[in-house]
């Protein structure tokens, strides 16, 4: 079985691992100087992203921050202009299971936010209001946007593959590369 491991964990299972070996060592030198039968120890270095059946790749992701500056991550927040680039509120998988849920600012005000480059996947943003947002490369595959108004938002960008747009307010929205929900690319603004 295949699992991740928390960064903090991972210092540790990598000191356990250099212990272990030397533990090995030891009763090989140990054995091979006539204090018992004799053993033959081959130690193979293995990447330093595994240890026997664990993979070591990416740390589990942190959870959803409960407040980025002044504006706190919950249903509706109110947050006007706040700076949001770069958030990571979406959720997260570790080889394909769940590890993370995705922030739920529903019914938000996130008018003229920047949004620019924030990581969105499956966030719950029904109703909110993002009018004149900036959410230029954001990602919000699967999120759930129903009736969420983003009139005049800057969607220069932007990833809404599989998510829930019904009933969202697009009017006087900035389209250029943008991907939309089923997978059209709008450029009306480039």
């Amino acid at each position: 079985m295949m699992t991740a491991l928390p960064h903090k964990r991972l210092a540790l299972v990598q000191k356990m691992g250099i212990a272990v070996l030397g533990i090995v060592a030891g009763l090989a030198l140990a054995c091979s100087e006539g204090a018992g039968p004799v053993l033959e120890v081959t130690l193979t270095p293995t990447s330093s992203s595994s240890v026997g059946d664990t993979i070591m790749g990416d740390p589990t992701p942190m959870p959803v921050p409960d407040k980025i500056g002044e504006c706190l991550i919950r249903a509706r927040t109110q947050c006007p202009e706040a700076d949001l680039s770069g958030a990571d509120l979406g959720a997260a998988t570790v080889a394909g299971h769940p590890s993370r849920e995705a922030a739920d600012l529903s019914g938000a005000n996130l008018r003229e936010t920047n949004l620019t480059g924030a990581k969105l996947a499956r966030a719950k943003l029904e109703g909110a209001d993002l009018t004149d947002a900036i959410l230029r490369g954001a990602a919000l595959q699967s999120s759930f946007l129903y009736q969420a108004n983003l009139s005049g938002a800057d969607l220069t960008n932007a990833v809404f593959t599989f998510a829930d747009m019904e009933d969202v307010i697009l009017d006087g929205a900035i389209f250029c590369n943008t991907v939309m929900d089923d997978g059209s690319i709008r450029n009306d603004d480039c």
